[in-house]
């Protein structure tokens, strides 16, 4: 199912990069990358580098490319949140796998003295898996490749961001072509809807 005004919903592709995986042992957010967009297509992208309160390992690096010296005269994540704040105001933040971002950037709230961002969200990952049910691979890369999307990059912040909103949208263009796909469910679209973030937000 697609709500009727998806045209009039504006969206926000997030996605950040990390010195490790464990929020438990300490790491932050080195990357953190926005995409606006619109059911017409991408209108924005932003990027920043970010300085975190730890270095590096080395098999982080080996990931994302991502090195101590490249960050080291980036601003910190408390002086970077008000700007991903602005870039996502009165849109939906959509994610692939939201919880593994959602908790570094509520960290990164915490530890700024911020409340958390109150935002709707789709999570494209779980719509993979509501699509697809039949197969196992559902990270950004076998998604997206299924999907007919082309990456732009791997393992860093904007490339990934731009990638999930493009997977988002060719969710969309295959759910509108298949009968008995349900992308999003009515309950879904009725709280996305009534979230008091999207308080007079429509696409321009």
């Amino acid at each position: 199912m697609l709500p009727e005004n998806l045209k009039d919903w504006r969206f926000a592709s997030l996605d950040v990069e990390t010195t490790g995986l464990n929020l438990m042992d300490g790491h932050e957010i080195v990357e953190i990358a926005v995409a606006g967009f619109t059911a017409r297509g991408i209108e924005d992208r932003w990027s920043t580098l970010v300085k975190p309160g730890r270095p590096i390992p080395r098999e982080s690096s080996n990931v994302h490319g991502i090195r101590d010296r490249d960050v080291a005269n980036s601003p910190s994540m408390a002086e970077v949140l008000p700007m991903v704040e602005e870039r996502t105001a009165g849109r939906i933040l959509v994610l692939h796998n939201a919880p593994f971002d959602l908790e570094f950037l509520t960290a990164a709230c915490f530890r700024a003295a911020r409340a958390p961002m109150d935002r709707p969200l789709i999570d494209t990952l779980l719509l993979s898996r509501r699509c697809f049910t039949q197969v196992q691979g559902h990270t950004l890369t076998e998604v997206a490749a299924r999907l007919g999307v082309v990456p732009e990059g791997a393992h860093r912040a904007l490339p990934d961001a731009v990638t999930t909103a493009n997977v988002m949208m060719a969710l969309w263009r295959r759910a509108e072509t298949s009968h008995g796909v349900e992308l999003l469910r009515p309950e879904e679209i009725e709280r996305i809807e009534h979230h008091p973030a999207l308080a007079g937000a429509t696409a321009r």
